[in-house]
């Protein structure tokens, strides 16, 4: 700090130090907790020394929170001067990428024809996870020639807009796992399967026809969502707590998630309030998914509708940002 000599320190979600706070008080460099989130386990572990952790929660000098419910913690626990911001991770972006990765992006799109059939993308999945999204695959593709060509039919004698509308080619999924450590797991998963599958990294030639693509690479995700017909978010069917719903809402796209969400409580209780997510019922597997799956891929007017929801709902909740900034500024006034 005497080296430094900030004018103002910044501390995001709930990072707290207490001797640096004490530094901080001690050379008058106002501390503010930005994006400021108080987990339900913290927040019961907390509670228990609270009369401890008060005079260290009152060293910071503004606490910007994301929820009402994150800004009632902090007070309980004893801050001083909160207010509720937004989640910052709202302010992610529209989706438009730099050209170079947008074209190394549509290089992936162009060798694994990713438009070509409905991709079901399943991201961030976990360990116990892997297993029940392989199951509801095999589940869905085996009730699906069934499904497709009774639409078919049904649609040739009564055209409809609204009704069920359902693409003639098989639906293909791509597995993103969460931790590059289990790439070489969910690969023996997969090929334990007999799905025709390939690895991102050993695409070839032959890498349009898999069934199943294990995308075993760093960074590709959070684009590789726009060429999604259907996401499943992971860590949510086993208790993990969820993982990021908005990467693939910015483009519109119909989300599902497990009934576990409680690392992102309020952004999923947002988007259930503005019906933008279907979430699977409790101790839901994988027969809950491949329905919830058939759903989407029969009824093109509702995923086009939870779409929309999705994205109207960051839309809707921007703006943490440019408060965060202002906070900041006043403080430097």
């Amino acid at each position: 700090l005497d080296v430094i000599r900030p004018q103002a320190v910044i501390l995001m979600e709930s990072e707290l130090w207490p001797n640096f706070l004490r530094e901080c008080k001690a050379r008058n460099v106002p501390v503010i907790v930005a994006n400021g989130r108080i987990s339900d386990r913290s927040f019961e572990r907390s509670a228990r020394v609270a009369l401890l952790l008060r005079p260290i929660y009152r060293l910071v000098t503004r606490w910007l929170m994301q929820s009402e419910m994150d800004a009632q913690r902090a007070t309980k626990l004893g801050a001083l001067n909160v207010a509720v911001s937004g989640n910052l991770k709202y302010d992610i972006g529209d989706g438009a990428q730099p050209d170079k990765l947008q074209a190394a992006t549509e290089q992936l799109n162009q060798l694994f024809a990713l438009e070509r059939a409905p991709l079901i993308v399943a991201g961030s999945t976990t360990e116990g996870e892997d297993e029940m999204v392989l199951a509801a695959f095999a589940a869905l593709l085996e009730g699906k020639a069934r499904g497709v060509r009774d639409l078919l039919v049904a649609q040739e004698s009564q055209p409809t807009s609204s009704g069920p509308a359902c693409s003639p080619h098989r639906p293909r999924l791509l597995i993103a796992p969460r931790h590059p450590e289990r790439f070489a797991q969910v690969a023996e998963l997969i090929a334990a399967s007999g799905f025709n599958w390939t690895r991102r990294s050993q695409a070839d030639a032959q890498s349009a026809q898999a069934e199943v693509i294990l995308l075993d690479s760093l960074g590709e995700l959070a684009a590789l969502y726009q060429f999604a017909a259907i996401v499943f978010v992971g860590g949510s069917l086993v208790a993990k707590g969820g993982h990021n719903i908005l990467e693939p809402a910015i483009y519109g796209k119909p989300i599902i998630v497990g009934p576990h969400m409680f690392n992102f409580r309020e952004i999923t209780s947002e988007f259930l309030r503005r019906e933008a997510v279907l979430q699977l019922p409790a101790n839901a597997a994988s027969a809950e998914l491949a329905q919830a799956w058939q759903r989407v891929l029969t009824y093109t007017a509702f995923a086009q509708w939870l779409g929309e929801n999705a994205q109207q709902t960051v839309a809707a909740n921007r703006g943490a940002t440019l408060r965060t900034v202002e906070a900041v500024a006043h403080l430097l006034r």
